[in-house]
């Protein structure tokens, strides 16, 4: 038994060497235990637990193996050596270590992160050391990068390729090189001086060989120059200019071509002919083109030639102005002292002919309503004999009638007069010779009178001219007749306050009223409100009267008629001077505009600018003598306030711009009134004046300049009847009609004007 009773003691002591505690019953049978469990199952042995494997044997997986971080020496489990430690073995090392030269060592391309052995980074990588990096990259500010000399071929560091080496990229070239053309080479402003990259030398500068120079520069005579067909910029060679090109100097222009007033032109007798300047060709010379003919001459059908306007003075050609300024209206033109003129046949004046002068046959005469039944008379101007048709729209009923220069007027039926509403009322004037025709209403204390327009000037577009209604009773009226049959009508309202009333429809500011009108048919509309701006547009010629039933200024003496015959938008003009009226010191001037324009006003010593808009109007006092001037054209009327003591009512007269002048008038003065003209002149040729073939005596002459233009105007009392003014200087002056009553009367227009044909 003393055996059995070793052999127990023995296994108590390895269960304790070994930490192992082992439970045994009471009784155990010794005999039946297996040696093996004494010795222990050895590595790769099977098992069913820990307690059966031998030493530091683990069972894992129904095997006896070394734990983790432990190997088997051969005997038994000893744990793994980690990076740096001595070794015999790679066996012997931690996972990822091999033994090399008797120590645990990561591979070749591989690192120690402490952990482990790891892949070492390539190029960009992030990286804390050079240790990390592969080959010869070194972890510069936290990626691998190849040294300054080395570039990066996608698999390692290789040293940066020289001049004229082939390449993909400018990283692959040394310092300074850039790849260009797959080749490293120097930037193109510097040039491969043996061992550097060196800048590119400049106009003027020594050469040995041309790669040394600037761009565009050449090598020559060992200095670095543009070509001949070149010039130096200041900056780079640049190709000569062509003729007309800009330039600073003669330098920059081709051949023969000269720097002049910063453009490269030939001399003035040379011509370019694409390459080069020629000598200009004489008359007669062949040619493609007029530049290449002497100055003055043409190239004419293949030959060097003058204008068919021109003729040939032996050293140029010569003008003929009076083939280049046509004379308009069958004006001739005349040439005299080097200037041609024109000379215009009879009723058209300007330097051109194109006015004419206003004295016309046909008329189409309307008038609005007033405030009373006056008696409608028209006052021709008659020298000798003239013999009017007078045709009436209500009846058409055609009537002739002979004056004389002792007849200073004619009174009309009075059908037509007009009122609110379609009427035909009205009348056709034909005349057997031209004259000047004005409009009057004659009624005691309530007579007025307008210059009445030829049909020939009649048009298609109107601005309202009116005043402000005194008070409500006081009506703003116009009407309007068409020229021809089935004529389109819009008016387009300009209405202050309120709405206005046309057949049971009411219309309101900017709101368009649509007629169709048919010849000898009139049309009238009032309101209680100034119409001023209201603007028609129809689609054939229409004639237009406007101004109130009737009206106050300043209700110092009686209501009277405004009214005159409207003058169409394109009989306008954008300079006036308005006329001094004697006793009238106190007058309203209204301008309106037609379009969005500057106007400039001098009124005495004062001068202003205002910006007027479309079919807006500017008021004004005027006393003696005024200015206007616009960018665009206007319209402008003149209200005479009333006088004091009874002497004279306001009235409404219309003013013709200074290009509307004449150089002579026929007019006509009503009877049974205290009468005066008023002329504007430009002041230079305020004397010399002949009124029915006497020299006018003056005083009172007031003046006014702004500018260029320097103007005067004077006021003469007139006897009735008719009457003929002129200038012995053949001056272009404006003249209006104008006068009182003794008791409350007045009445005023234009002596005349001239129209744009």
């Amino acid at each position: 038994m003393l055996p059995s009773c070793n052999m127990l003691l023995f296994f108590l002591i390895w269960i304790t060497a070994y930490g192992n505690t082992l439970t045994i019953s009471s009784t155990v049978n010794i005999t039946d235990l297996d040696f093996e469990i004494f010795t222990g199952l050895t590595i790769n042995s099977s098992c069913e637990n820990t307690h059966q494997c031998f030493g530091k044997l683990v069972c894992f997986n129904g095997q006896c193996q070394c734990s983790e971080n432990h190997i088997w020496n051969g005997t038994n489990c000893n744990g793994e050596k980690t990076f740096k430690s001595k070794c015999k073995q790679t066996a012997e090392c931690e996972t990822t270590l091999f033994c090399i030269y008797g120590t645990c060592q990561c591979a070749h391309m591989n690192y120690w992160n402490r952990n482990n052995c790891v892949t070492k980074k390539i190029f960009n990588d992030t990286c804390v050391n050079s240790n990390e990096c592969r080959g010869k990259l070194f972890c510069q500010n936290g990626e691998c990068q190849c040294p300054i000399d080395l570039f990066w071929n996608g698999n390692k560091c290789i040293f940066k390729h020289f001049e004229w080496q082939s390449c993909s990229s400018s990283m692959e070239c040394a310092e300074n090189l850039e790849c260009r053309e797959s080749l490293c080479q120097c930037s193109e402003t510097e040039y491969w001086d043996n061992s550097k990259c060196s800048s590119r030398k400049s106009v003027n500068d020594a050469c040995m060989k041309e790669g040394e120079c600037g761009n565009t520069l050449y090598c020559a005579r060992s200095v670095c120059q543009c070509a001949s067909s070149d010039y130096w910029t200041g900056s780079t060679c640049s190709i000569k200019k062509d003729e007309h090109a800009l330039c600073n100097s003669s330098l920059e222009c081709k051949a023969k071509l000269q720097c002049k007033t910063n453009h490269c032109v030939c001399c003035e007798q040379d011509f370019w002919n694409g390459q080069l300047c020629e000598r200009k060709r004489n008359i007669t010379a062949q040619c493609q083109e007029s530049v290449q003919c002497q100055d003055t001459l043409h190239c004419i059908r293949g030959t060097c030639q003058c204008d068919v306007t021109e003729y040939w003075t032996q050293t140029a050609c010569a003008k003929n102005m009076c083939a280049i300024e046509q004379c308009l209206n069958g004006g001739k033109c005349q040439i005299t002292e080097k200037r041609h003129t024109c000379v215009c046949t009879d009723g058209y004046l300007g330097e051109k002919c194109q006015y004419g002068d206003g004295r016309e046959k046909y008329f189409l005469l309307i008038f609005h309503q007033t405030y009373s039944t006056p008696s409608p008379r028209i006052l021709p101007t008659v020298n000798r004999m003239v013999k009017l048709s007078v045709f009436y729209f209500e009846n058409n009923k055609n009537i002739t009638v002979t004056l004389n220069s002792a007849d200073n007027h004619y009174t009309l039926d009075s059908s037509v007069l007009m009122t609110d509403g379609l009427h035909q009322a009205g009348a056709e004037i034909h005349s057997n010779v031209p004259i000047t025709l004005y409009g009057f209403l004659f009624v005691r204390d309530q007579s007025e009178g307008f210059f009445v327009l030829p049909t020939r000037y009649a048009s298609t577009e109107y601005l309202i001219p009116s005043f402000t209604p005194y008070s409500v009773s006081y009506r703003s009226v116009f009407c309007l007749s068409s020229v021809y049959a089935n004529t389109v009508i819009r008016i387009h309202f300009k209405i202050k306050d309120g709405t206005i009333e046309y057949d049971n429809m009411q219309y309101s500011n900017n709101q368009t009223l649509t007629l169709v009108l048919n010849k000898y048919t009139t049309f009238q509309i009032s309101h209680t409100t100034d119409l001023t701006g209201t603007l028609i547009i129809t689609s054939k010629p229409v004639v237009v009267v406007s101004g109130n039933i009737y009206n106050f200024i300043n209700g110092r003496a009686n209501v009277q008629p405004f009214i005159e015959m409207v003058l169409p938008t394109n009989q306008l003009d954008n300079v006036y001077i308005i006329p001094h009226l004697n006793y009238r010191l106190e007058n309203t001037v209204r301008v309106i505009a037609v379009n969005d324009t500057n106007v400039a006003l001098k009124n005495g010593n004062s001068r202003t600018r205002n910006v007027l808009k479309s079919r807006n109007f500017l008021d004004y006092l005027h006393t003696t003598i005024s200015y206007v001037s616009s960018a665009s054209d206007v319209m402008v009327h003149i209200y005479p306030h009333e006088l004091s003591n009874a002497h004279g009512d306001a009235f409404m007269m219309t003013i013709p711009g200074i290009n509307q002048y004449l150089y002579d008038y026929d007019f006509m003065v009503p009877t049974d009134f205290e009468s005066f003209i008023s002329i504007t002149v430009p002041t230079d040729a305020v004397d010399g004046f002949v009124l029915d073939g006497n020299f006018v005596n003056l005083k009172n002459i007031f003046s006014i300049s702004d500018g260029e233009h320097r103007f005067s105007s004077f006021s003469i009392p007139i006897s009735s009847g008719p009457h003929h003014i002129t200038h012995r200087d053949k001056t272009r002056f404006g003249v209006w009609i104008y006068g009182n009553y003794t008791s409350y009367e007045a009445y005023g227009y234009p002596a005349g004007m001239a129209f744009k044909t």
